[in-house]
């Protein structure tokens, strides 16, 4: 028997848009019927290893697509291509807001797999035959990969209507393999460090502010602001792994502290951050990484080529790394010691009281110095403009109701970007990073000058980001 080829189960069995899982080997393949045919794909999604088995199908552009539950990646089900909608461009680079959205390819990301229909019966064959693509990772990650093999199909339309099979793997748990397999060292030392938090304090909302010393082993080098640390903290996964996570380092030697962490948890969100707010103080953490580059001091022999010129586009909780970073230079380190900068920065968020740092921005917004110029704008998606009507400062600053588009940060960021180069701080959720990353380009930034914390994270061991 070829352990590559999987019975299936009847053709009969299957009706339009019916799904089954089934195994070759630890491989999870997702077998689904659309349009009168048969597709089959690596369950675990190419960007974050999510339940493809969940999701919806959908056509994108005449292309069948099923939608990853997760963060809503499009992957079609005949090539395993990634498609995006995508805005057309002028001849000038600007978007043409008039023009339609038209479907672009990322290429083949996910491994598909052979299909056959012999006697009415339905069999998959896995190929491996192909170069590797993305999905691959996921598709050789045990905990990707947990789920057993169905015996019959699922007959339902996509997630909305599905029993979550997959509902106990998160995205962050999935990272933390990925941790493992990239073997994450804490560098220059055999033993982590062990890490006590000291104290916590609140923030604004659902947000809170860590404190953090070291109680045991040693730092090998000196943390710097809006460098990430990943923890591994005192519990297991649901299935016996290490929990680790991700944050961003705010400041260093702070009232008493190695340094500080700030984390912000939805009250409908579970996992480790909400674990935090209930349980760190005073509880014991191994550091097993120190590491990033999402900073202005490992860019800054760039920013003294530029003239200190910087755009930051930032939304929710990724705003933290600027925050660290803004911080730093505009408030602690000497201004004979660094270039003049000059900040273009537009963030967005939910209301005034979830933005971490909001009346600094205010401060830093309207202030007369000498050694940086900063300018912001907020987009506040859940804001009544009747509050902010009335608060002169923040009235020139905000838009409330609703969320940037890519023509508008192409217009916020076009004049500044256009007297000179910029170096480019993005992050944020992955749609968020992708307009602004868009609207970055079409105005002639340098791709080696368009920083993201996606690809810090992912270019520094995997990690988990949180």
């Amino acid at each position: 028997m070829d352990p590559t080829r999987v019975h299936v189960g009847p053709v009969s069995a299957f009706k339009e848009k019916s799904r089954q899982l089934v195994k070759s080997g630890n491989r999870n393949i997702a077998v689904y019927r659309y349009g009168g045919q048969f597709f089959a794909l690596d369950n675990a999604c190419y960007h974050h290893g999510g339940p493809l088995l969940e999701g919806d199908i959908e056509d994108m552009g005449g292309h069948p697509c099923i939608v990853c539950p997760w963060h809503q990646y499009h992957i079609t089900l005949d090539t395993g291509e990634g498609l995006y909608w995508a805005l057309q461009m002028l001849p000038n680079g600007i978007p043409d807001k008039n023009a339609p959205q038209v479907v672009r390819s990322k290429g083949r990301k996910q491994r598909t797999h052979i299909v056959t229909i012999e006697n009415d019966e339905v069999y998959v064959t896995v190929n491996t035959s192909e170069p590797r693509v993305d999905s691959d990772v996921y598709a050789e990650m045990a905990l990707a990969n947990q789920e057993k093999a169905m015996t019959m199909p699922m007959n339902c339309s996509g997630c909305g209507s599905m029993k979550k099979i997959h509902s106990g793997l998160r995205s962050g748990q999935v990272f933390a393999e990925m941790g493992a397999l990239n073997k994450m060292r804490f560098p220059g030392s055999s033993e982590k460090p062990i890490l006590q938090c000291v104290k916590v304090e609140n923030l604004c909302d659902s947000t809170k502010k860590f404190y953090f010393n070291i109680c045991q082993g040693r730092l090998e080098k000196q943390l710097i602001p809006g460098q990430f640390v990943d923890l591994k903290l005192p519990f297991l996964d649901p299935y016996g792994n290490p929990f680790v996570r991700r944050w961003t380092v705010i400041d260093t030697n702070k009232e008493g502290s190695l340094f500080t962490l700030i984390i912000k948890a939805a009250n409908e969100s579970r996992g480790g951050s909400v674990w935090m707010f209930s349980n760190a103080l005073h509880q014991q953490f191994t550091l097993i990484r120190v590491g990033g580059n999402f900073t202005f001091t490992h860019h800054m022999s760039r920013l003294r080529e530029i003239e200190g010129r910087i755009v930051i586009l930032s939304a929710g909780i990724g705003i933290t790394p600027a925050y660290a970073s803004l911080c730093r230079y505009f408030e602690e380190i000497p201004e004979k010691e660094i270039p003049k900068l000059h900040v273009l920065h537009l963030h967005v968020d939910r209301t005034t009281s979830s933005v971490v740092g909001l009346q600094k921005y205010i401060q830093w917004h309207y202030a007369k110095e000498v050694h940086f110029t900063y300018r912001f704008q907020c987009y506040l998606t859940k804001q009544n403009s009747d509050t902010i009507m009335m608060n002169e400062s923040l009235r020139a600053i905000t838009v409330c109701g609703r969320r940037p588009t890519v023509e508008d940060i192409h217009n916020f960021v076009r004049e500044f970007v256009s007297a000179s180069p910029v170096l480019a701080f993005v992050s944020g959720p992955s749609i968020f990073v992708s307009m602004g990353k868009l609207a970055l380009l079409s105005l002639g930034v340098l791709e080696s000058d368009l920083l993201t914390d996606e690809e810090d994270y992912v270019n520094n061991g995997g990690g988990v980001k949180a």
